[in-house]
């Protein structure tokens, strides 16, 4: 799997509704099993810097991190089986052809269907625009 479809699919669970169209209720904190930090490359790159990563907090917001820095910030909300992320991100972060993107922020609608799941891994088939990804999230401990 190719870096822009690893930061896509980190970008399916990690949401952020920029400006309209969210209508998420986060007074109230989220169901603990999405909140922590979840490794999109496997269990063992919990501990690696520059791995694909998204911290999902209990206020409904997440970040994804890859390369030792945050490339999408968002909001999240999980409903029943279905995960749906609002996203900020640079095309710059999801290509490397789309370098000439760099300080250009758009908004990403991302909707993933949890297929498997349990406390440590998900598998989550994941929409966004016209392309459709299968993903597997490895929840990282909080010694990682």
């Amino acid at each position: 799997m190719d870096r822009t479809r690893k930061t896509l699919i980190v970008l399916v669970i990690a949401l952020i509704p920029a400006t309209a169209g969210f209508s998420g209720d986060h007074s109230k904190p989220i169901p603990d099993p999405m909140v922590g930090t979840w490794s999109l490359e496997g269990r063992s790159a919990c501990k690696e810097r520059d791995a694909d990563r998204v911290v999902f907090r209990q206020d409904g917001t997440f970040q994804n991190q890859r390369r030792g820095r945050v490339e999408a910030l968002g909001y999240w909300e999980l409903e029943d089986d279905q995960l749906h992320l609002h996203a900020l991100t640079s095309p710059a972060f999801l290509d490397d052809r789309l370098a000439h993107f760099a300080g250009s922020f758009h908004y990403l609608k991302i909707r993933g269907l949890i297929t498997e799941g349990s406390s440590r891994e998900l598998r989550v088939v994941a929409s966004y625009g016209d392309q459709m990804e299968e993903l597997e999230f490895h929840r990282c401990s909080t010694k990682d």
